[in-house]
């Protein structure tokens, strides 16, 4: 994961996380199918939560965390304080410059729209470039992108229709990946039924040939598990079968 990718996943996902209030749910699996990690090291999520913590986003549980159970918490935190001003005086002026300015701008920007002058005739053109600038934020392929990391494919192959429909097979070839990542994540806990509903899902989709395996031997842990519980239950109150003449 290049810096400059990953910073890119980064910062697309705090957008993600701003527009859904400043908290997002999301699967460890998406989470690192968003930087292009097909299989999360130890290495790999570390790597991750630093990226996200330079975009401001915290993580909760820690992607090493043994608490993790496979889905995550995102959470917006403050921005970090600006660095310290040099010992050389110019370029410790640029810095408060380009701090004030970064303050002011939108400061001025909002008093200027709210002045009671504000009815001249370039009000209309500022408050139209503003809201152009705010939905440009919010494209179809932006919404897709938000919809696939929140584990909602089918808002996510609806934006992309609209926004590029010749990426539609790419996109549901990803989601089916994801998918089948995730049964196989929940075989390995056992969990065989979401591990089932997860490959049939994922074949939906798109090619998935793991999905029949998966569904196969997840029936087969049921078989194996309510045999256990069968055994467990046939000797009733009494004495062990071995015991008994």
């Amino acid at each position: 994961m290049s810096g400059v990718n990953g910073l890119t996943a980064a910062k697309g996902l705090r957008r993600s996380v701003e527009n859904a209030g400043g908290l997002m749910r999301i699967s460890v699996p998406a989470l690192g199918d968003a930087f292009g990690r097909g299989k999360l090291t130890r290495r790999a999520r570390t790597g991750i939560e630093q990226v996200l913590a330079r975009a401001g986003l915290e993580v909760t549980p820690g992607l090493n965390d043994p608490a993790n159970d496979g889905w995550v918490t995102l959470r917006v935190v403050a921005d970090a304080p600006p660095p310290a001003a040099s010992h050389g005086p110019a370029r410790g002026t640029v810095a408060v410059v380009a701090a004030a300015l970064a303050f002011l701008v939108p400061v001025l920007l909002v008093l200027a729209l709210a002045s009671p002058d504000a009815n001249r005739p370039g009000r209309a053109n500022a408050e139209t470039a503003t809201t152009t600038a705010q939905t440009d934020t919010h494209t179809p392929r932006q919404r897709a992108d938000d919809a696939l990391l929140a584990g909602e494919y089918t808002e996510a192959v609806r934006w992309m229709r609209r926004a590029d429909p010749a990426q539609v097979p790419a996109l549901r070839r990803r989601i089916a990946g994801a998918l089948i990542t995730q049964a196989r994540a929940a075989q390995r806990k056992r969990a065989y039924v979401r591990a089932i509903k997860l490959a049939r899902r994922a074949a939906r989709y798109g090619p998935a040939p793991s999905a029949g395996q998966i569904v196969r031997q997840s029936r087969a842990g049921l078989d194996l598990r309510r045999e256990a519980q069968r055994r467990a239950g046939g000797a009733g109150p009494g004495r062990p079968d071995s015991e008994r003449r």
